[in-house]
């Protein structure tokens, strides 16, 4: 795939994360999925990561070399460097790591690491012999050991020895203390001292005024030494030696651990990359289907990016991008370009949670200026061959851009050429995005079943661009309008429009206009259809979650009534087997009748709690047979209306009701209601600047306010922050909806995102 759309700028911000020389190693030759079994099965592994490290995990990999590139050489040479074998333990512990947590969390990532060998008696082996610099240990041989043990004892003899030449030569020394000079002990004498003492000259100072003479006393034991330094190399041989050849015994062992740590280390570094840049993972559309949600541009800041929601599907597959210049269209054609690319490639892609993309074979276009020098082609010529070649390698598991398509030659001409591409485009059945300015492709999008045009709005008085996506709606180019705002004089701007209206496609710009006039008041009633589904949606669930409740407390009910008929059944069967063992004694028939008669009536009966008591509207109830209780609002006959505190309310024969008191709980929200001053309380309430359990209670007093003063519609301000405020008033009003009818965004005038409007029962 060429790399028109910079994706090479994409992967430049990656190549820092991966640490270890195999991670870095896959990241530097990534290529782009074949197979979508293969993409999908990735796209699971970088979700599970993506999760991973929501949890809290950390990921951070060590730098590791990548021994496997080694193995060839310390077979020819017999030996593996120290900084090898601890770069190998530190990435075998940090994979057993890993191993441990993938685990406990489960999914594919434990799949992943669920076979692998056991090389734990290889690793604390070179734990045993190496400190963490590379060092060989004292102890890492007997050996070793005891050759360390007499250097050690040599050295400090010589010091000694040295020190006591020194005192008895002092008056001829320029130092009082040995020197330790290229690993040697030696003497400063004065110059003209310097035969006073057997021994060898080793060099003078600057001035020449001092000689450093190594005592003959002092070069039997440095030539001991010297000697115990060469067996203690040799010995480290041995051991590197017997430690290499133990470890290659396990070369294809390392080999799997090495592959299993640095894909890992790999797939945690687009992870945490994703993460970083705001990114998400898409899933892989079964349907050939488009649905990014949120589609910015990774190379802009985010704050200063524009989200847009973009949605293709085998109906739709070709989208036409009109409107004025600097409006968004090749921004938003280099983002779904470079999407698409990110996902073929297994990285996360610059949309939000809930997008999905299909598998593309490729992806093909031309986008921004390619006018070529070097082979003497224009720009349009250079936009010609590209296009030109984007469609001969184009099928239908393609995705085509084409950026001000037909541009840099006639109007006429460029605009025959970009319908005949277009229609090409769409018989090759691909997905296709194209801009244009050219009335005659907006007309053709409309048209033709598959297109769909696409806009971006505009200010038009301001003259700025909002750089928001429209589907379904074409876009003006409003160069007259922009011509005015920056100084063309009127008169010019009165005969363009003069001109404008002589052209013969002039009726193609009325229609189109009226057509985003009518999208318009289209998008207008589908919002407020889709409010009204959202109201009816919510009643409806919450009828259902109404109705759940009282299934459940009828099958309680049924429950406790049988339970209390068993009680009576089996206080019936010892009264009849009394009255057996009183006949049995002689006693008469009639009380042994008289008792089955009884269990009879017992067997047949229907356990029914019933009250007898004086009641009126306003007195708190209990209702034993649904386990609720609330306030009586209404009676009629011999039936009430009861209204719960669960929020449902009870129409039920006033027998069933059982006068009780009222909670405390109540009590205490009436009184507090009551005791504030809410004379003359304002419609919202504003909690910016309060602590989370202020706010909470702020609230909670508020609206019950609010309930008393009869107030249906209130605004809840908690601004935007770090949004704890926001998700608070949620829960509160998710909580009780007894008395909260529902609740929404403000809107633009009222706050937008900062505050809630909420509506009272």
């Amino acid at each position: 795939m060429e790399d028109f759309l910079h994706f090479s700028k994409v992967l430049e911000s990656l190549k820092a994360y991966p640490k270890s020389e195999r991670g870095y190693f896959l990241f530097s030759s990534i290529t782009a999925f074949t197979s979508p079994k293969e993409l999908e099965e990735e796209l699971k592994m970088l979700t599970a990561a993506y999760a991973f490290l929501d949890s809290g995990e950390g990921a951070i990999f060590p730098e590791c070399l990548d021994i496997t590139k080694r193995f060839e050489n310390a077979h020819k040479t017999g030996l593996f460097a120290p900084e090898e074998f601890l770069s190998f333990a530190l990435e075998y512990e940090h994979y057993a790591y890993l191993k441990g947590k993938f685990e406990l969390c489960g999914g594919p990532l434990k799949d992943y690491v669920a076979f692998g060998p056991d090389l734990d008696f290889l690793v604390k082996e070179i734990r045993r012999i190496f400190v963490e610099s590379g060092e060989i240990k004292d102890k890492a041989s007997s050996e070793l050991y005891s050759i360390r043990l007499k250097i050690a004892s040599i050295s400090s003899s010589m010091e000694g020895e040295a020190r006591k030449l020194a005192l008895a030569n002092q008056s001829y020394l320029n130092s009082p203390e040995p020197l330790y000079r290229d690993g040697r002990y030696v003497l400063s004498f004065k110059s003209s001292y310097k035969n006073k003492l057997s021994g060898m000259i080793l060099g003078y100072s600057g001035s020449g005024e001092t000689a450093y003479v190594l005592p003959a006393r002092l070069l039997d034991l440095e030539n001991k030494l010297e000697e115990l330094r060469s067996n203690e190399k040799a010995e480290i041989r041995k051991i590197l030696i017997r430690l290499t050849k133990k470890t290659l015994e396990y070369e294809s062992e390392i080999a799997y651990i090495e592959e299993k740590h640095g894909y890992l280390d790999y797939l945690f570094a687009r992870a945490r990359w994703g993460k970083d840049q705001l990114m998400d993972v898409p899933t892989l559309s079964q349907d050939r289907s488009i649905a990014l949600k949120g589609l910015f541009h990774p190379g802009l800041r985010h704050d200063k990016s524009i989200l847009n929601d973009l949605y293709l599907d085998e109906s739709k597959r070709f989208l036409l991008l009109s409107g004025p210049n600097a409006g968004g269209k090749t921004v938003l054609m280099l983002s779904l370009g470079i999407a698409a690319m990110s996902f073929m490639h297994g990285l996360p892609v610059a949309v939000k949670e809930g997008s999905s993309l299909p598998f593309f074979s490729g992806i093909y276009g031309d986008i921004g200026d390619n006018q070529s020098l070097e082979d003497s082609l224009s720009t349009f010529a250079a936009h010609m061959e590209n296009v030109g070649r984007a469609l001969a390698k184009a099928d239908e598991d393609s995705l085509v851009l084409f950026d001000e398509l037909g541009s840099g030659t006639s109007p006429l001409e460029g605009e025959a050429i970009a319908l005949a591409v277009s229609e090409e485009v769409l018989e090759k059945k691909c997905f296709g995005v194209v801009s244009s300015h050219f009335d005659a492709l907006k007309a053709f999008a409309i048209d033709h079943r598959g297109a769909i045009n696409g806009s971006f709005s505009y200010d038009e008085q301001g003259i700025k661009p909002t750089y928001r996506l429209q589907m379904g709606v074409p876009g003006e180019s409003l160069a007259l309008t922009a011509a005015a705002a920056y100084g063309l004089d009127e008169k010019i701007l009165e005969r363009a429009k003069k001109h404008l209206e002589g052209q013969s496609d002039f009726s193609v710009s009325e229609a189109l206009r009226k057509l985003k006039e009518q999208y318009g008041e289209y998008e207008a009633l589908s919002n407020d259809l889709s409010k009204e589904k959202a109201q009816y949606d919510e009643r409806l669930a919450r009828l259902e979650k109404q109705q759940e409740e009282l299934d459940r407390r009828r099958a309680s009910l049924k429950e406790e009534a049988a339970r209390e008929k068993d009680e009576l059944l089996q206080k019936a069967e010892e009264k009849i087997k009394e009255a057996m063992a009183l006949l049995e004694k002689g006693s008469k028939t009639h009380e042994l009748i008289k008792a089955r008669k009884e269990l009879e009536e017992l067997r047949e009966s229907k356990v029914e709690r019933t009250f007898d008591e004086a009641l009126s509207v306003g007195d708190y109830v209990e209702i034993p047979s649904y386990e609720a209780e609330g306030r009586i609002m209404k009676i009629q006959g011999k039936r009430a209306e009861v209204n719960g505190r669960d929020g449902f309310t009870y129409k039920i024969e006033t027998k069933y009701l059982r006068k009780t008191k009222e909670p405390a709980l109540q009590k205490e929200m009436k009184a507090r209601v009551r005791n504030e001053s809410f004379s003359s309380l304002p419609l919202e309430l504003n909690m910016l600047g309060m602590r989370y359990e202020e706010a909470q209670e702020a609230l909670a007093r508020y609206l019950d306010a609010c309930r008393v003063k009869g107030i249906k519609r209130v605004r809840i301000i908690h601004g935007f922050g770090t949004g704890a405020l926001r998700r608070m008033t949620e829960e509160y009003l998710n909580g009780h909806s007894e008395f909260v009818l529902s609740y929404e965004r403000a809107g633009a005038s009222e706050g937008g995102l900062g505050a809630t409007i909420v509506k009272l029962r």
